[in-house]
């Protein structure tokens, strides 16, 4: 009879390897995949003065610039959906919308059942900066990686914190 342990030790040592293999970070709802070429779906809250519905109706700002600069990146088409935050945030965690932007402040009530972006900041029109966050579905770590890698970039940092024109 030959001894368990150095077999067992062996597979446990076996599908470690094997888990360690597996493409990291994951997006178990395959968000990055899906909106590659595909729709991005995003929640907009009015926030006046970063954000706010535009004379056709749609959306306009710093950060919806910047949305769009990643849709054109991804080549993604966007499907705007604007709504409360709450509502929102509901859609973000039930995998329906693929990020929410708007009014998401860094000690959102939200961060326990949604990811939620690294802080970047946006210039008001008066120039005052303020601190945002998107908001992400919960568990997509590969498609927050990617967004919060865009959002660094100098391109994007410029088109957020740009002076603000003066009136």
């Amino acid at each position: 009879m030959r001894p368990v342990l150095p077999r067992l030790a062996c597979i446990l040592a076996c599908l470690a390897v094997a888990g360690a293999c597996t493409p990291l970070p994951a997006d178990p709802e395959h968000t990055l995949e899906r909106v590659r070429g595909g729709v991005m779906r995003v929640g907009v809250v009015d926030d006046p003065p970063l954000i706010h519905a535009g004379a056709d109706g749609s959306p306009t700002g710093r950060e919806i610039q910047a949305l769009q600069m990643l849709a054109r990146e991804l080549q993604a088409r966007i499907e705007w959906h604007p709504g409360t935050h709450d509502r929102l945030m509901e859609g973000l965690d039930a995998f329906r919308l693929d990020l929410v932007v708007g009014g998401t402040e860094v000690d959102s009530p939200w961060q326990d059942h949604v990811a939620l972006s690294q802080a970047y900041r946006v210039s008001a029109p008066d120039g005052m900066p303020v601190m945002r966050v998107v908001g992400l579905p919960p568990g997509e770590n590969g498609w927050r990686r990617e967004v919060e890698r865009f959002m660094a970039r100098d391109a994007v940092r410029h088109v957020l914190q740009a002076d603000a024109p003066r009136p």
